[in-house]
């Protein structure tokens, strides 16, 4: 049996947080123009903040910092007046089968540790993951996906796991064109992306201007992960 090891993106690949991140960018262009969900799935999902407050910004002409940091505490407002974070449909049943085949995992985020650890506490991933289980936030990496750094430092911290010295087989769950970027970058064995509703759009757009390496990685896309 080929020993594998997991390295799973959280938002929107575990929780559902992707309305959050697009109800901020609506709330800081209110009297500007409308950004609709479509036009937000198909441009802006996923990718870095800082990369899409530039653009916006730049259109709107104001100040990019300034627009940035409106957007990340309204952002940060959403997301803590939140009590409670629904897991997508199949999580549960995902870690089960990880935990009784003892398969080894981290998990990989852009959020802070703190906010990381805060929707874990709201959801039902607190009684899911162990609770030692490793996180790659963005207090750990300097550059974010498309990146590959949060993908390679999730390899480096698998060391600190007993048994990784027998891991045959490295595989990465995405849900945004970045995070299947990041892992394709740091040459991860094999990439599973999950597209939902708000990611979907943009990996068409992608698909259509975009060569993937398939012939040095293999890339598998699933409409629907609820395994």
């Amino acid at each position: 049996m080929v020993k594998t090891w997991f390295a799973i993106d959280i938002d929107h690949t575990l929780l559902c947080t992707e309305q959050f991140q697009y109800k901020a960018w609506q709330a800081v262009l209110w009297g500007s123009f409308h950004l609709s969900q479509e036009e937000y799935s198909r441009h802006y999902c996923g990718r870095w903040s800082k990369e899409i407050a530039q653009e916006l910004a730049h259109t709107l002409s104001v100040d990019t910092d300034i627009f940035y940091n409106n957007r990340m505490k309204k952002l940060d407002e959403l997301v803590a007046a939140q009590k409670f974070f629904e897991l997508l449909p199949g999580v549960r049943n995902f870690f089960n089968s990880i935990h009784q085949n003892e398969l080894l995992y981290v998990l990989v985020t852009w959020w802070s540790r703190h906010e990381s650890t805060e929707k874990i506490k709201k959801s039902e991933l607190r009684d899911i993951i162990n609770p030692q289980t490793i996180m790659v936030t963005k207090d750990e990496y300097t550059d974010s996906k498309p990146h590959p750094e949060p993908y390679i430092i999730g390899k480096e911290q698998l060391k600190k796991l007993p048994g990784w010295d027998s891991i045959e087989k490295f595989i990465a769950f995405e849900d945004t064109v970045p995070g299947m970027i990041s892992a394709l970058k740091a040459w991860y064995d094999q990439v599973i992306v999950i597209p939902h509703i708000w990611s979907r759009l943009s990996f068409e757009t992608y698909e259509k201007h975009h060569w993937l390496p398939k012939d040095a990685i293999k890339l598998d896309k699933i409409d629907n992960y609820r395994l």
